[in-house]
Protein backbone atom coordinates (compact mmCIF):
# COMPACT_ATOMS: atom_id res chain seq x y z
CA UNK A 1 0.00 0.00 0.00
CA UNK A 2 2.58 2.18 0.96
CA UNK A 3 4.32 1.70 -2.26
CA UNK A 4 1.72 2.48 -4.44
CA UNK A 5 1.05 5.37 -2.75
CA UNK A 6 4.36 6.65 -2.98
CA UNK A 7 4.72 5.67 -6.92
CA UNK A 8 1.42 7.85 -7.34
CA UNK A 9 2.34 10.54 -5.55
CA UNK A 10 5.99 10.37 -7.73
CA UNK A 11 3.81 10.35 -10.81
CA UNK A 12 1.65 12.85 -9.68
CA UNK A 13 4.28 15.66 -8.55
CA UNK A 14 7.14 14.68 -12.28
CA UNK A 15 3.55 15.15 -14.04
CA UNK A 16 2.68 18.43 -12.63
CA UNK A 17 6.56 19.91 -12.41
CA UNK A 18 7.28 18.98 -15.57
CA UNK A 19 4.26 20.70 -17.16
CA UNK A 20 5.18 23.85 -14.84
CA UNK A 21 8.17 23.92 -16.63
CA UNK A 22 6.98 23.18 -20.60
CA UNK A 23 4.90 25.85 -19.56
CA UNK A 24 6.87 28.28 -18.62
CA UNK A 25 9.26 28.08 -21.27
CA UNK A 26 6.76 28.32 -24.18
CA UNK A 27 5.00 30.98 -22.38
CA UNK A 28 8.07 32.78 -22.06
CA UNK A 29 9.27 32.37 -25.66
CA UNK A 30 5.60 33.95 -26.85
CA UNK A 31 6.14 36.71 -24.31
CA UNK A 32 9.71 37.19 -25.53
CA UNK A 33 8.46 37.50 -28.99
CA UNK A 34 5.61 39.69 -28.31
CA UNK A 35 7.61 42.24 -25.85
CA UNK A 36 10.15 43.08 -28.34
CA UNK A 37 10.28 46.05 -30.41
CA UNK A 38 9.92 45.71 -34.25
CA UNK A 39 12.28 47.55 -36.66
CA UNK A 40 9.12 47.53 -39.39
CA UNK A 41 6.97 49.63 -37.40
CA UNK A 42 9.72 51.91 -35.91
CA UNK A 43 9.94 55.36 -37.76
CA UNK A 44 13.11 57.01 -36.67
CA UNK A 45 14.17 60.31 -37.02
CA UNK A 46 16.66 60.72 -40.50
CA UNK A 47 19.76 62.42 -39.30
CA UNK A 48 20.46 65.39 -40.87
CA UNK A 49 24.10 64.14 -41.80
CA UNK A 50 24.18 59.94 -42.39
CA UNK A 51 27.02 59.15 -40.34
CA UNK A 52 30.14 57.08 -41.61
CA UNK A 53 28.95 53.25 -41.84
CA UNK A 54 31.63 50.16 -41.62
CA UNK A 55 29.94 46.93 -42.36
CA UNK A 56 32.43 43.77 -41.11
CA UNK A 57 31.48 40.34 -43.23
CA UNK A 58 34.41 37.85 -41.50
CA UNK A 59 34.58 34.59 -44.24
CA UNK A 60 36.43 31.58 -44.36
CA UNK A 61 35.23 29.00 -47.17
CA UNK A 62 31.58 30.44 -48.28
CA UNK A 63 32.06 30.18 -51.79
CA UNK A 64 28.30 29.13 -51.38
CA UNK A 65 26.64 31.63 -49.71
CA UNK A 66 28.67 34.64 -49.61
CA UNK A 67 27.82 36.44 -53.30
CA UNK A 68 24.37 36.87 -52.67
CA UNK A 69 24.43 38.08 -49.40
CA UNK A 70 27.44 40.46 -50.38
CA UNK A 71 25.12 41.94 -53.17
CA UNK A 72 22.25 42.41 -50.90
CA UNK A 73 24.79 44.85 -49.02
CA UNK A 74 26.16 46.33 -52.21
CA UNK A 75 22.27 46.85 -53.03
CA UNK A 76 21.79 49.34 -50.05
CA UNK A 77 21.21 52.93 -50.29
CA UNK A 78 22.77 54.14 -47.31
CA UNK A 79 25.06 57.24 -48.59
CA UNK A 80 27.95 56.94 -46.55
CA UNK A 81 29.18 52.95 -46.29
CA UNK A 82 32.25 50.98 -46.20
CA UNK A 83 31.86 47.11 -46.47
CA UNK A 84 35.08 45.31 -45.23
CA UNK A 85 35.27 41.78 -46.24
CA UNK A 86 37.70 39.72 -45.03
CA UNK A 87 38.51 36.39 -46.44
CA UNK A 88 40.47 34.28 -44.00
CA UNK A 89 42.18 31.89 -45.39
CA UNK A 90 40.11 30.26 -47.54
CA UNK A 91 40.71 27.47 -49.77
CA UNK A 92 37.01 27.15 -51.90
CA UNK A 93 36.47 29.84 -54.53
CA UNK A 94 35.44 32.66 -51.12
CA UNK A 95 38.27 34.93 -51.80
CA UNK A 96 37.67 35.41 -55.89
CA UNK A 97 34.58 35.89 -54.90
CA UNK A 98 35.38 38.97 -52.27
CA UNK A 99 37.64 39.83 -55.01
CA UNK A 100 35.30 40.67 -57.92
CA UNK A 101 32.87 41.94 -55.99
CA UNK A 102 35.20 44.87 -54.81
CA UNK A 103 36.27 45.50 -58.38
CA UNK A 104 32.42 46.19 -59.30
CA UNK A 105 31.84 47.91 -56.27
CA UNK A 106 34.88 51.00 -54.45
CA UNK A 107 32.77 50.79 -51.40
CA UNK A 108 33.83 46.89 -50.91
CA UNK A 109 37.38 46.83 -49.43
CA UNK A 110 38.50 43.47 -49.49
CA UNK A 111 41.73 42.24 -46.94
CA UNK A 112 42.80 38.45 -47.47
CA UNK A 113 44.11 36.77 -44.16
CA UNK A 114 46.92 34.00 -45.33
CA UNK A 115 48.42 32.99 -41.62
CA UNK A 116 46.68 32.92 -38.13
CA UNK A 117 48.58 33.90 -35.41
CA UNK A 118 48.81 31.39 -32.28
CA UNK A 119 46.13 32.11 -29.71
CA UNK A 120 43.42 33.07 -31.64
CA UNK A 121 40.17 31.78 -33.12
CA UNK A 122 40.02 32.03 -36.79
CA UNK A 123 37.10 34.83 -36.85
CA UNK A 124 38.12 36.57 -34.04
CA UNK A 125 41.02 37.11 -35.33
CA UNK A 126 39.73 38.42 -39.00
CA UNK A 127 37.16 40.54 -36.82
CA UNK A 128 39.65 41.75 -35.55
CA UNK A 129 41.81 42.55 -38.57
CA UNK A 130 38.52 43.91 -40.10
CA UNK A 131 37.74 46.26 -37.47
CA UNK A 132 41.33 47.75 -38.29
CA UNK A 133 40.65 48.04 -41.62
CA UNK A 134 37.03 50.29 -40.60
CA UNK A 135 36.89 53.83 -40.49
CA UNK A 136 33.17 54.45 -39.58
CA UNK A 137 31.49 56.41 -36.82
CA UNK A 138 29.51 53.13 -36.90
CA UNK A 139 30.50 49.43 -37.37
CA UNK A 140 28.14 46.18 -38.43
CA UNK A 141 29.43 43.20 -37.42
CA UNK A 142 27.31 40.34 -39.78
CA UNK A 143 28.01 36.92 -41.30
CA UNK A 144 28.67 36.04 -44.88
CA UNK A 145 25.28 34.44 -45.12
CA UNK A 146 23.40 37.29 -44.14
CA UNK A 147 20.75 39.09 -46.39
CA UNK A 148 19.89 42.40 -45.99
CA UNK A 149 16.40 44.24 -47.40
CA UNK A 150 16.55 47.46 -48.86
CA UNK A 151 16.46 50.20 -46.19
CA UNK A 152 17.73 48.05 -43.54
CA UNK A 153 21.38 49.66 -42.83
CA UNK A 154 19.50 53.47 -42.76
CA UNK A 155 16.78 52.38 -40.65
CA UNK A 156 18.84 50.55 -37.97
CA UNK A 157 21.40 53.34 -37.94
CA UNK A 158 18.73 56.26 -37.80
CA UNK A 159 17.29 54.49 -34.85
CA UNK A 160 20.48 53.75 -32.67
CA UNK A 161 21.40 57.38 -33.06
CA UNK A 162 18.03 58.62 -32.65
CA UNK A 163 18.06 56.46 -28.87
CA UNK A 164 21.50 56.96 -28.50
CA UNK A 165 22.41 53.47 -28.01
CA UNK A 166 25.81 52.28 -28.50
CA UNK A 167 25.04 48.56 -29.08
CA UNK A 168 22.00 48.01 -31.69
CA UNK A 169 20.97 43.85 -31.74
CA UNK A 170 18.53 42.80 -34.22
CA UNK A 171 17.03 38.86 -34.51
CA UNK A 172 16.63 38.15 -37.80
CA UNK A 173 14.39 35.70 -39.19
CA UNK A 174 16.11 32.64 -39.40
CA UNK A 175 15.12 30.41 -42.52
CA UNK A 176 15.63 26.63 -42.48
CA UNK A 177 16.46 24.00 -45.26
CA UNK A 178 13.56 21.38 -44.13
CA UNK A 179 10.36 20.77 -41.98
CA UNK A 180 12.41 18.65 -39.32
CA UNK A 181 15.42 21.03 -39.70
CA UNK A 182 12.95 24.34 -38.78
CA UNK A 183 11.01 21.94 -36.07
CA UNK A 184 14.63 21.86 -34.21
CA UNK A 185 15.05 25.57 -35.20
CA UNK A 186 12.45 26.66 -33.89
CA UNK A 187 13.42 24.69 -30.40
CA UNK A 188 16.60 26.25 -30.76
CA UNK A 189 15.06 29.83 -30.78
CA UNK A 190 12.74 28.58 -27.70
CA UNK A 191 15.66 28.33 -25.30
CA UNK A 192 16.95 31.84 -26.65
CA UNK A 193 13.87 33.56 -26.34
CA UNK A 194 12.85 31.61 -22.47
CA UNK A 195 15.20 32.91 -21.23
CA UNK A 196 15.70 36.69 -22.66
CA UNK A 197 15.45 39.58 -20.66
CA UNK A 198 14.75 42.51 -22.84
CA UNK A 199 13.78 44.46 -20.00
CA UNK A 200 17.52 43.79 -18.33
CA UNK A 201 19.52 44.10 -21.58
CA UNK A 202 17.80 47.50 -22.40
CA UNK A 203 18.87 48.45 -18.38
CA UNK A 204 22.55 50.08 -18.53
CA UNK A 205 22.65 49.43 -14.86
CA UNK A 206 22.28 45.47 -15.23
CA UNK A 207 24.67 43.17 -16.26
CA UNK A 208 22.53 41.09 -18.95
CA UNK A 209 24.13 41.16 -22.33
CA UNK A 210 22.94 40.12 -25.82
CA UNK A 211 24.60 39.60 -29.26
CA UNK A 212 23.58 38.32 -32.99
CA UNK A 213 26.18 37.20 -35.38
CA UNK A 214 23.68 38.49 -37.72
CA UNK A 215 23.42 41.92 -36.53
CA UNK A 216 25.74 43.80 -34.07
CA UNK A 217 25.63 47.20 -34.75
CA UNK A 218 28.13 48.98 -32.53
CA UNK A 219 29.48 52.69 -31.79
CA UNK A 220 33.02 53.01 -32.43
CA UNK A 221 33.99 55.13 -30.14
CA UNK A 222 32.00 52.71 -27.09
CA UNK A 223 34.26 49.84 -29.09
CA UNK A 224 37.18 51.68 -28.12
CA UNK A 225 36.45 51.72 -24.62
CA UNK A 226 36.14 47.78 -24.11
CA UNK A 227 38.67 44.93 -24.28
CA UNK A 228 38.28 44.17 -28.06
CA UNK A 229 38.60 41.51 -29.82
CA UNK A 230 41.63 40.50 -28.02
CA UNK A 231 40.22 39.71 -24.52
CA UNK A 232 37.86 37.16 -26.63
CA UNK A 233 40.63 35.74 -28.97
CA UNK A 234 39.57 32.39 -27.94
CA UNK A 235 35.82 32.67 -27.78
CA UNK A 236 33.50 30.22 -29.82
CA UNK A 237 30.35 32.84 -28.59
CA UNK A 238 31.89 35.70 -30.36
CA UNK A 239 28.72 37.34 -31.25
CA UNK A 240 27.89 37.50 -27.49
CA UNK A 241 31.20 38.07 -26.72
CA UNK A 242 30.64 41.14 -28.69
CA UNK A 243 27.67 41.92 -26.56
CA UNK A 244 30.00 41.32 -23.37
CA UNK A 245 32.65 43.58 -23.63
CA UNK A 246 30.21 46.89 -24.79
CA UNK A 247 27.96 46.22 -21.70
CA UNK A 248 31.50 45.80 -19.29
CA UNK A 249 32.52 49.18 -21.30
CA UNK A 250 29.17 50.52 -20.03
CA UNK A 251 27.64 50.77 -23.33
CA UNK A 252 23.73 51.03 -23.72
CA UNK A 253 21.98 47.94 -25.32
CA UNK A 254 18.67 48.09 -27.57
CA UNK A 255 17.44 44.88 -29.17
CA UNK A 256 14.92 44.80 -31.33
CA UNK A 257 13.16 42.03 -34.16
CA UNK A 258 14.67 42.52 -37.07
CA UNK A 259 12.66 39.84 -39.21
CA UNK A 260 11.77 41.79 -41.82
CA UNK A 261 14.56 43.82 -42.70
CA UNK A 262 17.51 40.99 -42.12
CA UNK A 263 17.14 36.87 -42.96
CA UNK A 264 19.55 33.91 -43.12
CA UNK A 265 19.46 30.14 -43.99
CA UNK A 266 20.94 29.11 -40.76
CA UNK A 267 22.57 26.04 -42.08
CA UNK A 268 21.24 24.33 -45.01
CA UNK A 269 20.40 20.95 -43.59
CA UNK A 270 19.72 19.48 -40.13
CA UNK A 271 23.15 17.29 -40.98
CA UNK A 272 24.67 20.78 -41.15
CA UNK A 273 23.09 22.20 -38.63
CA UNK A 274 24.71 19.42 -36.36
CA UNK A 275 28.71 19.62 -37.72
CA UNK A 276 28.33 23.17 -37.58
CA UNK A 277 27.33 23.82 -33.49
CA UNK A 278 29.55 20.98 -32.81
CA UNK A 279 31.92 24.07 -32.22
CA UNK A 280 30.21 25.99 -29.78
CA UNK A 281 27.24 23.75 -28.46
CA UNK A 282 29.70 21.99 -25.85
CA UNK A 283 31.45 25.22 -25.41
CA UNK A 284 28.38 27.77 -24.48
CA UNK A 285 26.02 25.15 -22.79
CA UNK A 286 28.91 22.82 -20.63
CA UNK A 287 31.46 25.30 -20.40
CA UNK A 288 33.78 22.52 -21.70
CA UNK A 289 33.05 20.41 -19.10
CA UNK A 290 31.27 17.08 -19.59
CA UNK A 291 29.70 17.02 -15.92
CA UNK A 292 28.26 20.43 -16.54
CA UNK A 293 26.55 19.22 -19.79
CA UNK A 294 25.22 15.68 -18.11
CA UNK A 295 23.88 17.72 -15.77
CA UNK A 296 21.79 19.75 -18.39
CA UNK A 297 21.34 16.86 -20.54
CA UNK A 298 20.22 13.82 -18.36
CA UNK A 299 16.61 15.62 -17.37
CA UNK A 300 15.92 16.26 -20.90
CA UNK A 301 14.07 12.55 -21.22
CA UNK A 302 12.08 12.94 -17.76
CA UNK A 303 11.11 16.37 -19.36
CA UNK A 304 9.82 15.36 -22.26
CA UNK A 305 8.10 12.23 -21.31
CA UNK A 306 6.93 14.03 -17.66
CA UNK A 307 3.41 15.16 -18.48
CA UNK A 308 2.50 12.07 -20.28
CA UNK A 309 3.23 10.00 -16.68
CA UNK A 310 -0.22 11.49 -15.31
CA UNK A 311 -1.33 8.70 -17.79
CA UNK A 312 0.17 5.73 -15.64
CA UNK A 313 -1.79 7.03 -12.37
CA UNK A 314 -4.87 5.28 -10.88
CA UNK A 315 -7.18 7.07 -11.53
CA UNK A 316 -5.46 8.34 -14.92
CA UNK A 317 -3.85 12.54 -14.74
CA UNK A 318 -4.93 14.65 -17.81
CA UNK A 319 -5.16 18.21 -17.01
CA UNK A 320 -1.48 18.90 -16.72
CA UNK A 321 -0.79 17.50 -20.44
CA UNK A 322 -3.76 19.08 -21.87
CA UNK A 323 -2.29 22.07 -20.54
CA UNK A 324 0.66 21.54 -22.07
CA UNK A 325 -1.12 20.72 -25.37
CA UNK A 326 -3.10 23.66 -25.40
CA UNK A 327 -0.27 26.75 -25.09
CA UNK A 328 1.04 24.75 -28.33
CA UNK A 329 -1.02 26.90 -30.46
CA UNK A 330 -0.23 30.26 -28.81
CA UNK A 331 3.95 29.40 -29.06
CA UNK A 332 3.17 28.35 -33.08
CA UNK A 333 1.46 31.55 -33.52
CA UNK A 334 4.42 34.10 -31.74
CA UNK A 335 6.41 32.07 -33.71
CA UNK A 336 4.62 33.18 -37.15
CA UNK A 337 4.25 36.69 -36.39
CA UNK A 338 8.26 36.28 -36.80
CA UNK A 339 8.33 34.39 -40.19
CA UNK A 340 8.19 30.74 -38.76
CA UNK A 341 5.55 28.19 -40.31
CA UNK A 342 2.64 27.14 -38.01
CA UNK A 343 2.98 23.36 -38.28
CA UNK A 344 6.91 23.23 -37.79
CA UNK A 345 6.43 25.47 -34.70
CA UNK A 346 3.34 23.82 -33.17
CA UNK A 347 6.22 20.55 -33.53
CA UNK A 348 8.42 22.29 -31.83
CA UNK A 349 8.80 20.16 -28.82
CA UNK A 350 10.26 17.64 -31.01
CA UNK A 351 12.95 19.47 -31.49
CA UNK A 352 14.68 19.27 -28.17
CA UNK A 353 16.00 15.97 -28.39
CA UNK A 354 17.20 16.45 -31.38
CA UNK A 355 19.18 19.11 -29.90
CA UNK A 356 20.28 17.28 -27.09
CA UNK A 357 21.38 15.03 -29.11
CA UNK A 358 23.57 17.72 -30.87
CA UNK A 359 25.00 19.04 -27.38
CA UNK A 360 26.01 14.95 -27.05
CA UNK A 361 27.64 15.12 -30.24
CA UNK A 362 29.46 17.80 -30.04
CA UNK A 363 30.67 17.11 -26.26
CA UNK A 364 32.19 13.66 -27.59
CA UNK A 365 33.78 14.82 -30.74
CA UNK A 366 35.16 17.89 -28.17
CA UNK A 367 36.39 15.42 -25.65
CA UNK A 368 37.80 12.64 -27.84
CA UNK A 369 39.79 15.51 -30.07
CA UNK A 370 40.89 17.26 -27.06
CA UNK A 371 39.30 20.50 -28.53
CA UNK A 372 37.54 21.69 -31.48
CA UNK A 373 37.96 21.54 -35.09
CA UNK A 374 36.84 24.70 -36.78
CA UNK A 375 37.17 25.69 -40.63
CA UNK A 376 40.13 23.19 -41.04
CA UNK A 377 41.46 24.82 -38.00
CA UNK A 378 41.97 22.62 -34.64
CA UNK A 379 42.18 24.37 -31.29
CA UNK A 380 43.14 22.55 -27.49
CA UNK A 381 40.66 22.71 -25.51
CA UNK A 382 42.90 24.14 -22.53
CA UNK A 383 42.91 27.00 -24.35
CA UNK A 384 39.59 27.25 -25.28
CA UNK A 385 38.71 26.53 -21.50
CA UNK A 386 41.36 28.90 -19.94
CA UNK A 387 40.19 31.93 -22.08
CA UNK A 388 36.42 31.40 -22.51
CA UNK A 389 34.59 34.49 -21.92
CA UNK A 390 31.09 33.65 -22.68
CA UNK A 391 29.33 31.63 -19.33
CA UNK A 392 25.54 31.34 -19.48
Amino acid sequence: MLSTSLAYWVLTLLCVGTSLIWLVVFLSAARGVFSLERLAEVRPEVPDTWPKLSVVVAACNEGATIREALLTLSAQDYPNLQLVVVNDRSTDDTGAIVDAIAASDPRVHAVHVTELPPGWLGKVHALHVATQHASGEWILYTDADVHFEKGALQKAVALAQQRSVDHLVLIPQLRAGSFWHEVTLNAFGVMFLSTLRPKAVHDPNSDAYVGSGAFNLVRRSMLQKTAGFEWLRMEVADDLGLGLVMRQAGGKTQLVLGVAEVSVLWYPSLRAMAHGLEKNLFAVTGQYSAVRAMLRLLPLPLLLLGPALGLLRDPPLLWPMLLVTATLPILAWSLRTIGQRFWPALLTPLGFPVLGYMLLRSMVKCLRIGGIEWRGTRYPMNELRALQRVKL
